[in-house]
């Protein structure tokens, strides 16, 4: 133990890897490399792993590459600081925190991180599939008040948004709703561009607010 930090070693027992350049295997250890990842604190204190990883020859004269690491995969990731499962649990926190003040939480659970690698795990997330919801709200946000407005679009029945305009027009609302066919209802304020993007005749009789969606061609 150092410093509050629990220090374990660990030792890769690979005998053959797969040289991720040409794919082919090999058998050949050239060495072996230090690594020393973060992982999951124990009882408050944070956990650094002590890594030794053999390194192989790359037996295809034609690869690139002369030598190969073994790939940790899916313990931990390429050139990372710390462990997959570490890395998960920081994102979290950097979802419901933020970067700032996620970082400040992290760093009393054992878990430290710079604000700015908080930003680039949210980032780095792929973007859910997006279904596109039948009962739909239209509201704008303000990018600066009183001079730049944008269009936030909500699902009202999963109550979350789903996607942000970069300008309050009936004309991007519009081509939105082709691109993303299968809204029923829309609940809309009274401005003029959010009616002409959803206008039509309503075929049922709906609470005022509300369009009854009809793109034209």
């Amino acid at each position: 133990m150092e410093n509050e930090t629990i220090v374990m070693s660990v030792t890769a027992t690979y005998e053959k890897g797969i040289c991720p350049h040409c794919q082919k295997e090999s058998e050949s250890i050239h060495s072996h490399y230090q690594s020393h990842p973060a992982d999951m604190p124990i009882a408050g204190n944070t956990v650094r792993l002590d890594m030794t990883v053999p390194r192989f020859f790359c037996d295809n004269e034609g690869c690139k590459a002369t030598t190969f690491a073994e790939r940790m995969f899916p313990f931990i990731e390429p050139y990372a600081y710390g462990t997959k499962r570490l890395a998960g649990h920081q994102q979290r926190v950097a979802f419901f925190l933020g970067s700032e003040a996620g970082a400040s939480l992290l760093s009393i659970m054992g878990m430290p991180v710079s604000s700015d690698t908080l930003i680039r795990l949210i980032r780095k997330t792929p973007e859910a599939e997006m279904e596109t919801p039948k009962v739909f709200g239209i509201d704008d946000w303000s990018k600066r008040k009183g001079q730049s407005y944008g269009t936030i679009l909500v699902d009202l029945e999963k109550h979350r948004a789903i996607d942000l305009l970069p300008e309050r027009s009936a004309e991007l609302l519009a081509t939105w709703l082709k691109e993303h066919p299968g809204v029923e209802v829309i609940s809309r304020d009274r401005g003029a561009e959010y009616i002409k993007g959803t206008s039509c005749r309503p075929q049922r009789a709906l609470p005022m607010g509300y369009s009854k969606i009809c793109l034209r061609s």
